[in-house]
């Protein structure tokens, strides 16, 4: 699992044009120092995945986590390149103020990642396992016009047949909230 201080930034792009200058120009930056990979042992994770849309992860630490930053690597960076965010509430939540994360990456959302946590760990509980407000949430999720995807990104922390039961159980309840506000 990822430290507090190492994000997992997901921008996907559906040409494949883009991925690969966005991946040179990580790249470039990453041998010239500006950013900080999440290494295990050696090896650095950046990877770029093409499987229908493409998807440019990057697994990185340090000031370029933020929410702010990463829109600022798209608008400064990205510039032109049809590309956008992830937003992942168990890593922002981690990172400090969630709703503000939401508004901050609002131009950008493309897709989320679905999980909680306790403020501290990343340990992708099931929403409303842990300490994240769904409520202020969604609200600020609808709020900023978001009505794509919600995904799910929840570890196996036992019984996969209970997990997924849990799971279910709170997708529903988050589009209950999606619709009430």
């Amino acid at each position: 699992m990822d430290t507090p201080t190492s994000r997992r930034i997901s921008l996907r792009t559906a040409d494949v044009q883009d991925a690969k200058k966005i991946h040179t120009l990580i790249q470039a930056n990453l041998e010239e120092g500006h950013l900080l990979p999440r290494t295990l042992g050696e090896l650095t994770t950046i990877d770029l995945i093409v499987s229908g849309a493409l998807l440019l992860v990057l697994a990185i630490v340090g000031a370029l986590s933020s929410a702010a930053a990463i829109c600022q690597l798209i608008e400064d960076e990205l510039e032109g390149l049809d590309v956008g965010v992830c937003l992942d509430y168990g890593h922002a939540n981690l990172m400090g103020d969630l709703s503000d994360a939401i508004e901050t990456v609002s131009g950008h959302l493309w897709t989320t990642h679905v999980h909680d946590n306790d403020g501290r760990n990343d340990d992708h509980r099931v929403p409303f396992a842990g300490r994240i407000d769904w409520d202020a949430a969604m609200m600020e999720t609808q709020k900023i016009g978001y009505d794509g995807v919600l995904m799910f990104e929840v570890a196996d922390t036992g019984d996969p047949i209970e997990v997924l039961k849990r799971t279910v159980k709170a997708r529903e309840r988050l589009e209950h909230m999606f619709v009430a506000f």
